[in-house]
């Protein structure tokens, strides 16, 4: 949790450490907090708004800089903004067509009784966009202006509260979503560097392609995570095959000439200022950890974990 961090800052600092970045702390409901019920509130699982000031007092005294993960795209359909199952007084976008946060979804009306939400036929005649189909996390649309204004542009959005809170940066969830309208991420820059110039903006994007390439033009997010990167040494360094995670010609042993030349194709495709800022990184929660893609044996946990043998090599 964050006070669990907080006491070990010296260690990490010894470490050489000189940047937190947490999956998403705010409030949700699941541990793995991608379905934020509140963007305003640290998860109490995670601590309290005072153990999040404390942590960034004492990071900043260190040198340290905290990134935090701005899931922008969907929210947890357990939200008071949407109230799926009425735990809210606030009257949520999924219970009623009145509601004032009703646009700020996309409903389809289907046959009284069939749905989850209320629709244009009673309150079980409306099904909703969830991301990548799950029903737990409705998608936003990020093309109103009020779903923006809570966002981006309102004087308290949450954009910048949590810069102002003494957060260093953003890394952005599924940012190369193409329903982030265009504007969003021009938008979102312009406010993130009024609070604080020097903020680190982080792009979640994989492959190379014109999405991530576009990220990078400076007028949007500063720099991306380097799934690439982590390809590449995957493929010096794993034993066999293993998950390309959808990288094309990927998921196989590669030569070192190869791997050079994935490398120096990084360097040649970013701008300096995103390049020299890029968030390497060899696994995620986004895939398999890397001492699993690393051990030899077959894909089981007693393989990958319970064989002494396979681990040591």
């Amino acid at each position: 949790d964050l006070k669990g961090v907080d006491q070990e800052l010296d260690y990490l600092k010894a470490m050489g450490v000189s940047a937190i970045y947490f999956n998403p702390i705010f409030d949700a409901g699941s541990n793995h907090s991608y379905d934020t019920q509140d963007y305003t509130k640290i998860d109490p699982a995670f601590g309290s708004q005072k153990d999040f000031d404390n942590l960034i007092k004492h990071a900043k005294s260190l040198g340290i800089r905290v990134i935090l993960d701005g899931v922008f795209n969907h929210m947890s359909s357990d939200s008071p903004l949407f109230d799926r199952y009425h735990h809210s007084a606030t009257v949520g976008a999924c219970e009623s067509t009145s509601s004032p946060y009703r646009s700020w979804f996309v409903f389809h009306d289907v046959a009284a009784g069939t749905g989850t939400c209320a629709g244009s036929g009673g309150p079980s005649s409306a099904t909703y966009d969830g991301w990548f189909g799950f029903d737990s996390i409705p998608v936003l649309r990020k093309d109103q202006a009020a779903v923006q204004a809570y966002f981006l542009t309102a004087p308290d959005s949450i954009a910048k509260r949590w810069i102002q809170s003494g957060a260093s940066g953003w890394r952005l969830d599924v940012a190369g979503d193409p329903s982030f309208p265009n504007g969003y991420w021009e938008s979102f820059r312009a406010v993130v560097k009024a609070a604080n110039p020097a903020a680190l903006t982080i792009s979640e994007t994989w492959q190379k392609d014109s999405t991530l390439l576009r990220m990078l033009r400076g007028d949007r997010l500063d720099t991306t995570m380097n799934y690439r990167l982590r390809d590449a040494v995957l493929g010096l360094l794993a034993p066999g095959a293993f998950d390309s995670k959808g990288f094309a010609d990927s998921g196989h042993q590669i030569s070192v000439s190869d791997f050079a030349d994935r490398l120096a194709s990084i360097r040649e495709d970013y701008p300096d200022a995103a390049y020299g800022s890029l968030m390497n990184l060899l696994d995620s929660h986004d895939t398999e950890r890397l001492l699993w893609t690393l051990t030899p044996g077959d894909e089981t946990t007693a393989a990958k974990e319970g064989n002494a043998t396979n681990v040591a090599a």
